[in-house]
């Protein structure tokens, strides 16, 4: 009889325990690869999220400042010289981008959804997504995706209303920022409801598997309703161009490298596109005083972009004067007992003291030019000193706002001494330059005409307050050192209100200005200019895969199955070797040696581990199903989506042949190998020990195979999971 014929013919004869067996490999192959499977089916499910809620979207910006809608336009549109990045700029879609919250009035029942992403777009942003049927929304129409329709409890057709808080040019937590919230009110009607299933109703830049709140209205009608839109001004006929703070692109090209092509589109805004409108600075010329301003239409200048200006004009050899103004409640000096001495609502101005034009030198009342100025020391003009009676050497009260860290405004009363009194006409010190303009506040006909950017006390303006301001506006009335100014009015947004610069004597004011922007701009890096073009399907993609190995992880939730499934694989095939010692002594009687009798019994293994192995991967892809359910319904918790599906990889099911394999084919090895204790006499006698295998050799045997058993399924699991990890980020 061929060894073949031998090994089917056990198979069959033997089937009870070769049943029990196959189905212990069954339960082993169907734990381990269902735990990979199930890992995967988390991985996959995450990336096809990631793909389903950004649709096209590769790349975006969204930005904390407010920039000029036609910056995909190069600055010189004749030029093209990446033509493939200028056709990018054609697709891309710009958008605003902020939150929001929703009310909606159902009979005597107020639903209420806050904490919103609110999108206004149009349909450049559309063709991006995947939106399905739905259209994008018209002007007054609103589409909410399923988790804010339900969380409002309405439906098609219903009026909804939508607060947002208008964005403010000047922050909040400045001085002249505006610390009342101020929000618009706006009524919508719903024109669709994205469904959970909808890649758009997922749609976030941030990667998640949670379903967030978002809204998408039209672009231009949130422009109107935030005072965002494109503007003309009657009397200057100044054009004021359409805002926006996001943008989102498709893909440059199949296989290059996200991240480097994330760069390419920023250097390309920066380079070709960026105006200083985008930053929200402006160069204000002054031809009277023969300098220009470079200042921002936030009132502060940002720290980064106030370091580059300044860096740009000492490379072009600009001369500069920084300048930092504050607003001072009250002037007083201090002793004096009469209550009409003081003067209310002045600026001040911190400075570095020059003595050359056009910013030095200031003048004192007698003539002679002021050649320093120390930390405790102020200089005020001719008409503060008036008001105050006071002279050099005099003791000057201060009262002023500080902007505290919850928003309120204490108080704050300084002394200083009074270095000098400074000419006022025809003087440097009278230049309204100083200060850069605050819609509402320096174009004021008078002080009460101001819109108050704190409760002013108006009845103690006095006609004399009154009459520098119709013929000084915000001249300052005081200056005193800029480093003694920052220390104390510095904000987190900046340190400086403007940076005045000097025309090189050669060239005329229009040339001078022309050239510093252009200088400025080509000089501004990409942390400066905010136009860092995230590639958000990239990260999301990245995220999906994350450090965390899930099928590490569900290989540990199943480890006592499969350690169990191993040891009973062991226990089983133990059991059947001992119900064929007599043919085993017979085999060896015959002539077979212990070697032979090994391999015989390991083949007929190797055929059960194949039969188990190939049920065990169908039975694994049932076991992944139910897990992946009990993760979507049981434990829904745990990954807080049910967006799971099944995914299977061919190197899933590799590995968890490989990984059963080794472990069973280590547990039968180590009961075979047993065999040769044995004698072919005392098998034939029905499983007599020789004299060497004495009590305490029984008690050995067992513990050198039930700690190598359980060593070698730990290591097996952990260096699979770990080599398949491995081979996942290779791919």
């Amino acid at each position: 009889m061929k060894k073949s014929r031998l090994i089917w013919n056990s198979l069959f004869h033997f089937w009870p325990v070769n049943l029990a067996m196959i189905l212990g490999v069954i339960i082993g192959t169907a734990s381990i690869t269902g735990a990979l499977i199930v890992g995967d089916s988390v991985r996959g499910s995450l990336k096809q999220m990631t793909l389903d809620r950004l649709g096209k979207v590769d790349f975006a910006l969204k930005n904390h400042r407010f920039f000029r809608e036609e910056i995909l336009v190069p600055r010189n549109e004749a030029d093209n010289s990446d033509s493939e990045l200028a056709n990018l700029m054609e697709q891309a879609a710009p958008a605003i981008s902020l939150t929001g919250s929703f009310e909606f009035h159902n009979k005597e029942i107020i639903h209420r959804a806050s904490k919103v992403e609110i999108y206004g777009v149009d349909e450049r942003f559309w063709k991006l997504t995947n939106s399905g049927d739905v259209k994008n929304p018209k002007e007054n129409e609103v589409v909410l995706n399923h988790r804010v329709a339900k969380e409002l409890n309405l439906a098609i057709g219903d009026r909804v209303t939508l607060w947002v808080e208008l964005p403010a040019t000047i922050p909040r937590e400045t001085l002249l920022g505006k610390k009342d919230e101020n929000s618009r009110e706006i009524e919508l009607t719903v024109s669709a409801i994205l469904s959970e299933e909808s890649g758009l109703g997922r749609f976030d830049l941030n990667p998640s598997q949670q379903l967030p709140a978002v809204a998408f209205v039209s672009l231009s009608n949130f422009q109107a309703q935030l005072d965002l839109a494109k503007t003309r001004d009657r009397r200057t006929k100044a054009i004021t161009p359409a805002r926006i703070n996001s943008l989102f692109f498709p893909n440059i090209k199949e296989n290059q490298d996200p991240v480097q092509s994330a760069k390419m589109i920023s250097e390309y805004l920066l380079n070709e596109c960026l105006t200083l409108d985008d930053l929200r600075l402006k160069i204000v010329p002054n031809e009277k005083r023969g300098y220009f301003s470079i200042e921002s239409e936030q009132q502060i200048l940002e720290t980064p972009l106030a370091e580059r200006v300044i860096s740009t004009a000492e490379e072009g050899s600009f001369s500069y004067s920084p300048v930092l103004v504050y607003l001072v409640n009250e002037f007083s000096k201090k002793g004096s007992n009469e209550t009409d001495q003081y003067s209310m609502y002045s600026t001040i101005a911190g400075i570095n003291l020059e003595n050359s034009p056009p910013f030095g030198p200031f003048i004192q009342s007698d003539g002679s030019p002021v050649k320093e100025l120390k930390q405790d020391e102020i200089l005020i003009n001719s008409w503060l000193a008036e008001d105050l009676k006071a002279s050099a050497g005099d003791q000057i009260q201060l009262k002023y706002h500080q902007v505290g860290s919850d928003g309120d405004l204490p108080e704050e009363v300084r002394f200083l001494t009074v270095k000098s009194v400074l000419k006022l006409e025809n003087s440097i010190a009278n230049d309204r330059g100083f200060v850069p303009e605050v819609k509402g506040i320096t174009d004021a006909e008078t002080l009460g005409d101001w819109e108050q950017p704190f409760p002013m006390n108006f009845d103690r303006i006095t006609s004399r307050d009154d009459s520098y301001w119709i013929e000084y506006k915000a001249t300052p009335k005081a200056f005193i050192s800029l480093k003694l100014a920052q220390s104390w009015w510095n904000s987190r947004y900046g340190q400086l209100t403007s940076v005045r610069i000097a025309p090189r004597e050669k060239n005329s004011m229009k040339i001078e200005i022309e050239s510093f922007r252009q200088s400025l701009l080509n000089n501004l890096t990409l942390n400066e200019s905010g136009l860092n073009i995230l590639p958000v399907k990239y990260q999301g993609l990245q995220s999906a895969s994350g450090t965390t190995d899930f099928s590490g992880l569900f290989i540990g939730f199943s480890f006592f199955l499969i350690l169990s499934a191993t040891i009973l694989i062991s226990l089983l095939f133990r059991l059947g070797l001992d119900q064929r010692l007599k043919s085993v002594g017979l085999l060896s009687a015959l002539g077979f040696t212990n070697r032979d009798v090994r391999n015989l019994f390991f083949k007929e293994a190797m055929v059960i581990l194949g039969i188990g192995s190939l049920i065990g991967i169908y039975a694994s892809i049932g076991y992944s199903e139910l897990i992946i359910y009990g993760l979507k319904t049981w434990w829904i918790g745990a990954i807080g989506t049910r967006f799971l599906n099944i995914h299977i990889s061919l190197l899933s099911l590799m590995m968890g042949l490989v990984i059963t394999a080794a472990i069973t084919s280590f547990a039968l090895w180590r009961s075979l190998s047993s065999l040769k204790k044995f004698s072919a006499r005392g098998l034939l006698l029905g499983n007599q020990w020789d004299e060497e295998n004495s009590q305490t050799s029984q008690q050995s045997k067992r513990n050198t195979i039930t700690i190598p058993v359980c060593l070698v399924v730990i290591i097996s699991l952990l260096t699979g999971s770990i080599l398949k990890l491995f081979i996942f980020q290779i791919i």
